[in-house]
């Protein structure tokens, strides 16, 4: 895709959908969605079936007055996802987007329950991931502090049906909000080859048309402002955005300029109670809690697992190979002024982490009970 193609209508959804390079791993590519749903082998959009409920607990976390009206209305819509729930009182038009069981209709994501392996987790969505979810959209919006090169896509509407799953709704536009035109662009969009065009991948042709060195432009524009991103929702809000590349969009002003990386899906946000303590927040999150009586593993084990591996690991290694692949810039080089970057934002890292790094072991995890295994490694991106 050209870079100016970003302002068509429907790049959006073809980026998410196509220009998506594959996650080399053993389990990365394992999915018991059908045929008829995949993102990549599916043509066109599918047919959501929702029913209208009264007996729906509905959260929300200061959604858009346009889009909850179209949920709540004599009743409330409920969406199932088609591969396990064909029952409905009506159907609405959606693409399915890099994560499968998120949809994109033409006003809001809809994320839904889907209990069955994608990847090495069974991606049912539970009563409490609602909740969860909502709590941290919440939280969001509420941080009046946030850096200015942060913005999310508010999980604004939760619903969960007397069964024990549920739905959620996740609006398209971030906030805070802008008046000028922006263009959204998924993280693994920047690096990846887009299988129908001979361009170079996004974040090349940005870098081109800056004019600016390739390693201080990626650092500059890029790492800087994710880091800041993360390491400041750690250290003052006690909240760990998993922010690995499908979870991460850049978004671009009318000139194809960074402007903000913005931050989505909250399911699995772990959340540091005794750092919510010392900053004064409130702790009304009842999952996920590091160093609670229900967390099996130690606070410096969950930083390394939620940094090191789920982002650092999920994110850098792709960027370093396209800067070198296109600038002939070094991995290592590239490597280490990641590095530097972190240790700049978070100078006292090691009072959260351990000085190596954590991973999940090599294995399918049964009802979805993780194992870690620590690696003995140096961490490569801290």
């Amino acid at each position: 895709m050209k870079l100016e193609e970003l302002a068509n209508k429907n790049a959006y959804i073809y980026l998410e959908r196509y220009v998506n390079k594959p996650k080399y791993s053993v389990f990365a590519q394992y999915s018991e969605v059908d045929e008829r749903y995949h993102p990549r082998k599916k043509n066109g959009s599918l047919q959501i079936p929702f029913t209208v409920r009264t007996d729906i607990k509905l959260l929300t976390a200061y959604p858009d007055k346009k889009v909850i009206s179209q949920i709540v209305n004599n009743g409330i819509k409920f969406f199932e996802h088609p591969q396990f729930n064909e029952r409905a009182d009506g159907f609405i038009d959606a693409n399915p987007t890099a994560s499968t069981r998120t949809v994109l209709s033409n006003d809001y994501f809809i994320k839904l329950h889907f209990p069955a392996r994608i990847s090495r987790f069974n991606r049912r969505l539970r009563a409490d991931s609602v909740e969860h979810s909502i709590f941290i959209s919440r939280d969001l919006e509420e941080t009046i502090n946030a850096p200015k090169s942060f913005a999310y896509l508010p999980e604004s509407i939760g619903m969960i049906a007397p069964e024990g799953h549920g739905c959620l709704i996740r609006e398209k536009i971030p906030r805070p909000l802008v008046e000028e035109e922006r263009h959204l662009i998924p993280f693994f969009a920047l690096y990846s080859e887009d299988p129908n065009s001979n361009e170079d991948p996004l974040l090349v042709q940005m870098i081109k048309k800056s004019n600016e060195q390739p390693l201080n432009y990626f650092i500059s524009k890029i790492v800087h402002p994710f880091l800041e991103t993360w390491t400041f929702f750690a250290r003052e809000r006690g909240i760990l955005l998993e922010n690995h590349c499908q979870n991460t969009l850049l978004e671009v002003n009318g000139n194809y300029e960074p402007t903000r990386i913005v931050c989505r899906d909250f399911q699995s946000n772990m959340v540091d109670a005794k750092t919510r303590l010392a900053n004064k927040l409130s702790i009304p999150f009842k999952k996920h809690l590091i160093g609670g009586e229900n967390d099996p593993f130690p606070v410096e084990q969950e930083y390394s697992i939620v940094y090191d591996h789920l982002v650092a690991s999920y994110v850098f290694p792709y960027f370093t190979k396209c800067l070198n692949e296109y600038f002939s810039i070094p991995e290592q080089t590239t490597a280490k002024a990641i590095q530097e970057k972190f240790r700049e934002l978070f100078p006292n890292q090691y009072d959260y982490f351990p000085e190596t790094e954590y991973k999940f072991a090599n294995k399918i995890f049964e009802n979805n009970d993780v194992v870690l295994e620590d690696t003995n490694e140096k961490p490569k991106f801290r």
